[in-house]
């Protein structure tokens, strides 16, 4: 999505299937913008960024790959 507001074609995410099916159009989108090159990804701490490590985590383990994690 190239905005933060959500389509009025689009459903509300009211179930489970609905869930994984976002996840998975969002995932196929940032594997076409970031193609084979690598990633740094800043935490917050929050919810958010909480939420797209861990999807990124479970992408990179479907590869055979770990993220790498850095606190300081």
């Amino acid at each position: 999505m190239s905005n933060n507001l959500r389509p009025e074609s689009m459903e509300r995410i009211t179930n489970f299937e609905l869930a994984n099916a976002f996840i998975e159009e969002q995932v196929k989108e940032v594997r076409a913008q970031v193609g084979d090159k690598k990633v740094l990804l800043a935490l917050s701490g929050g919810v958010d960024s909480s939420l797209v490590t861990s999807v990124c985590s479970k992408e990179l383990q479907k590869q055979n790959k770990q993220l790498d994690t850095y606190s300081f």
